[in-house]
């Protein structure tokens, strides 16, 4: 209040919109972040007081960080992260309720312990704090963020269930070959054959999580740029392999590893690179998911042990490994970009 000569004038004040009652709603999803292009396919759940557009601001850094994270944590983490922020609408309606009420569908319980599992390395390395599993939700006192099954809503002694997701990465997956996309094209002088693909991360899923890891390579020295980008590159999309003769009742197809003389090389070439901490070196001693108790970087390549028969998936050294010693040459300015 303002007393100016004798007369009273009112300021009123502001609440925070924090502290404002907030309304829910379904909501198209703007396509932002892209890196969570892969993960959101239909309406998300969306409060009045953090718009989409906060949430964007809000993860983009959190995604940034994982561009040279290996990509047995960066995918499932990544679809955590946007499933978590931008999670799947769901419609409780039916005959007993006055109204449609929405809400968002959590991330399972088993989702949440495997990101911490998967990713225990990198939460160790990066000072990143991992999900915390027991944590309890807001909008259901008493429940977990990420429960087993799915939240209750227990509305005039009814109770509705909202049902849980699980992360896509941890379902069952199927394995093929099928011919490269030709995406991203930094990806081309060194993809040439059929990749091996999961059926839980298509293709345009890869180009989008390894896209911004990509992009921070032009700012590279030639002798550490060029050969993780060919790293990049054949981790995300490895040569396709199939494994077939006369004792297998089917052909079987897989990835071929890049060689543990790859990964330690990587390692040496780009070491002031990691130093800086701008970067999360590839591990060469992490195991192989698909083949329990052997290097994912093998020394000369993976054993499939089917009904006491061994059968050998070579491994692939690095092409440019002897290339990559600096050479110098003139060319012709291309014209890009123009403020040069």
């Amino acid at each position: 209040q303002l007393n100016y000569q004798d007369q009273i004038y009112n300021i009123p004040c502001v609440n925070l919109k924090e502290n404002q009652p907030e309304t829910f709603n379904c909501e198209t999803w703007i396509g932002q972040p892209i890196e969570c292009t892969p993960f959101i396919n239909g309406p998300i759940f969306v409060s009045s007081s953090v718009p989409q557009i906060a949430l964007v601001q809000i993860i983009a850094p959190q995604l940034a960080q994982l561009a040279f994270v290996p990509p047995s944590c960066s995918i499932p983490l990544t679809e955590y992260i946007c499933k978590s922020a931008f999670s799947s609408c769901f419609e409780l309606d039916n005959n007993t309720l006055p109204t449609t009420f929405y809400y968002g569908q959590p991330i399972c319980q088993d989702g949440c312990q495997y990101i911490t599992e998967q990713c225990a390395q990198v939460f160790s390395i990066q000072n990143q704090l991992p999900p915390s599993c027991t944590t309890l939700s807001q909008l259901f006192p008493g429940q977990l963020q990420n429960p087993i099954q799915g939240h209750q809503l227990n509305y005039q002694d009814q109770i509705y269930n909202i049902p849980c997701i699980n992360l896509e990465e941890n379902q069952p997956e199927t394995f093929n070959c099928e011919t490269w996309i030709g995406q991203p094209i930094e990806c081309t002088p060194f993809i040439n054959g059929p990749i091996f693909v999961s059926s839980s991360v298509p293709q345009i899923a890869l180009v989008q999580i390894i896209a911004p890891q990509l992009t921070q390579l032009y700012a590279l020295p030639s002798s550490c740029g060029v050969p993780l980008l060919e790293y990049i590159c054949k981790s995300a999309f490895s040569p396709c392999f199939e494994l077939d003769n006369n004792t297998l009742p089917t052909t079987f197809y897989y990835g071929q590893p890049i060689c543990q003389d790859g990964c330690k090389f990587i390692t040496q070439q780009c070491a002031q690179l990691f130093a800086f901490g701008n970067a999360y070196p590839p591990s060469c001693t992490t195991l192989s998911q698909l083949f329990p108790g052997q290097l994912q970087n093998p020394i000369q390549g993976h054993q499939l042990n089917y009904q006491d028969q061994i059968y050998n998936i070579p491994c692939i050294n690095l092409e440019g490994k002897k290339k990559y010693l600096p050479t110098f040459f003139c060319e012709e300015f291309k014209g890009k970009p123009e403020v040069c």
